[in-house]
């Protein structure tokens, strides 16, 4: 698959620092864990990171797979693990302590069977944890460490600098504030990620989020799109399905009118975004592969 180039441009001053931190640190580091989103494994891949961690022992972690569409995550882990990437999905919030241990085992086999041949028995290993903002990088820490140490929210920017985390005695993880690329390389994918809450919604007009979402949902998940809107597929003219009617339908159900009686769309509109955010809509999958 082919990125093409554009001209949208989001690059914070903290992102910045932490790309410096990062080639800073890169040479006593011995994996990376990069961790992508699984509504958009594709997308939330930045080419930058991978590039620069081309010599390391990776592990790709596609995050939040219990808001994705589970026939398109098992696509996107075969995807990566065609490229020779030990990939796997895991949903962040639910013990995953063993599982993730275990992985880290993986990425340091080789130096630890090095270390072992030299007479080295207790080592330190030093990896990084890297993803986009609102990946899920602090509350997967949380699980390796089994209690709750860093802050986590979802919202993009909560982490804002680099921290060594020690995991256990022989893990340290740094942790990196999210991080996008310099330069989107097509617009889609910026629409993407805002729509899941990697980029401030702010950096593109709502309108235009709304109406990618709508469109998408009525293309791959129209069912649950109708259902969501409790509305009868039998007796309804999906044609005229917009999305300044999905926000009309949504502001007369769900919203309160205003005090002049008017519907409160904004109010709607911000519904809708977080309700596609949170799978309540549907689970969903914004990188559709080959399918």
């Amino acid at each position: 698959m082919e990125k093409k180039q554009t001209n949208i441009n989001w690059f914070p001053g903290h992102m910045k620092k932490a790309y410096v931190k990062i080639e800073e640190y890169l040479k006593m580091i011995d994996f990376v864990v990069i961790v992508l989103d699984a509504r958009a494994p594709f997308s939330s891949a930045n080419d930058y990171l991978i590039k620069v961690f081309s010599g390391k022992p990776k592990l790709y972690l596609i995050n939040k797979e219990d808001l994705a569409d589970p026939n398109l995550t098992s696509y996107w882990i075969n995807y990566y693990s065609k490229e020779n990437v030990r990939c796997i999905a895991l949903n962040s919030k639910i013990g995953l302590q063993n599982i993730l241990t275990k992985q880290l085992a993986y990425l340091t086999e080789s130096k630890r069977i090095k270390n072992l041949n030299r007479g080295i028995k207790n080592s330190i290993y030093k990896g990084m944890i890297v993803g986009i903002p609102n990946v899920g990088k602090s509350t997967i820490i949380n699980q390796l460490i089994g209690k709750k140490r860093l802050e986590t929210a979802n919202k993009p920017g909560v982490t804002r600098s680099v921290n060594w985390i020690k995991i256990s005695k022989e893990y340290f993880l740094m942790d990196t504030p999210g991080i996008l690329t310099p330069r989107f390389e097509k617009e889609e994918e910026s629409i993407k990620l805002a729509l899941l809450g990697s980029i401030r919604q702010e950096i593109l007009p709502l309108d235009t989020l709304i109406e990618y979402g709508v469109n998408f949902l009525k293309k791959y998940y129209l069912s649950e799109l109708l259902s969501y809107l409790q509305v009868n597929n039998g007796d309804f003219n999906k044609e005229k399905l917009d999305h300044l009617e999905v926000i009309k339908i949504i502001a007369s159900k769900f919203i309160p009118l205003l005090k002049d009686g008017v519907l409160n769309e904004e109010s709607a509109k911000l519904k809708f975004l977080n309700d596609f955010r949170n799978g309540v809509i549907a689970k969903i999958t914004l990188d559709r592969g080959n399918f």
